[in-house]
């Protein structure tokens, strides 16, 4: 992530630390990964290093760590997109679910990087954000 970016994000964590999760080791990253068969982004990767999930603006960015604010059943990126896969959700089996929009949609990044809604009424794909960190970015 830019330096921007990285520093807006550390600044709501000092302003509101119940809003973020604590950092992940490198090890449970990779092994989230293999549990998904992906590779997450590097912008990612170093979300979840520093942060390990948060709730950004009004939605919750998903990770391997729980913010004190969001919910005990969508937290964890693993098991969140486990869950939409098994419900066979459009896309869900290429990406990996970052976040849920407030009507409970997932949405996900793909191989390409780019992050998608899933949208259950028109039953398709809407490209939201070139790469996670401009996903991000449009929330702080």
């Amino acid at each position: 992530m830019n330096k921007a970016t990285l520093e807006r994000l550390r600044a709501e964590a000092r302003s509101f630390p119940m809003m973020f999760g604590t950092g992940v080791p490198d090890f449970e990253i990779e092994a989230a990964e293999a549990a998904l068969g992906c590779e997450f982004t590097e912008a990612y990767v170093q979300f979840l290093r520093e942060f390990g999930g948060a709730m950004v603006g009004s939605e919750p960015i998903l990770g391997l760590r729980r913010a004190d604010v969001m919910g005990v059943d969508a937290w964890s990126v693993v098991e969140t997109t486990r869950r939409f896969r098994a419900d066979g959700w459009a896309g869900a089996d290429d990406r990996y679910v970052v976040s849920i929009d407030g009507a409970g949609n997932p949405i996900g990044v793909g191989r390409d990087g780019a992050v998608y809604l899933s949208d259950h009424h028109g039953g398709g794909l809407q490209k939201v954000a070139g790469d996670f960190e401009q996903f991000l970015s449009s929330r702080l």
